[in-house]
């Protein structure tokens, strides 16, 4: 008969455990649960550091682990910062994205919407089923042909035509 652990013993196995190690200056949360392997993740919002580790690794492992990937560390907390700045300017102009400045925009880009449309629907042969606008961290926007909808980025109100 094969052995067979007892609900108490499983369930002690599959708790988690969540500290903060300090590793060179650089405050490390860490949680530990049943997983095989170490995993390193830098948290967009705020670029805290986070590890996943196995119950069975040492702390000292850990803090190794950290180092031996802190060049990497930085480079992406310093790359995760700059999106972050990126998205709460409004390109060169360097206005901040307030609630007020976002629906001032829409408003504007709505207002030239049937002008534009009017010029350009005939000389694409088709007319958009639906039309976004959104703040857009990469694109001045994009179209999907098969539905028709159309996705603008709202900075484009800062751009001349």
């Amino acid at each position: 008969m094969p052995f067979r652990q007892s609900a108490a013993s499983r369930t002690s196995q599959t708790s988690r455990t969540t500290t903060t190690v300090t590793v060179d200056g650089l405050p490390v949360t860490v949680t530990r649960k049943p997983i095989k392997n170490m995993y390193l993740r830098v948290r967009p919002i705020d670029g805290g550091v986070e590890i996943s580790a196995p119950l069975r690794v040492s702390e000292r492992r850990i803090v190794d682990f950290v180092r031996e990937r802190q060049g990497w560390i930085v480079r992406t907390q310093t790359r995760l910062a700059e999106i972050r700045e990126r998205q709460r300017s409004a390109g060169e102009n360097g206005m901040v994205w307030t609630d007020d400045l976002a629906r001032r925009a829409e408003a504007t880009i709505r207002a030239a919407l049937p002008g534009l449309l009017e010029k350009w629907t005939p000389i694409i042969g088709r007319a958009p089923s639906h039309v976004t606008l959104r703040i857009m961290s990469s694109r001045w926007g994009s179209c999907t042909p098969k539905t028709g909808r159309i996705r603008l980025n709202l900075q484009l109100v800062f751009r001349r035509v």
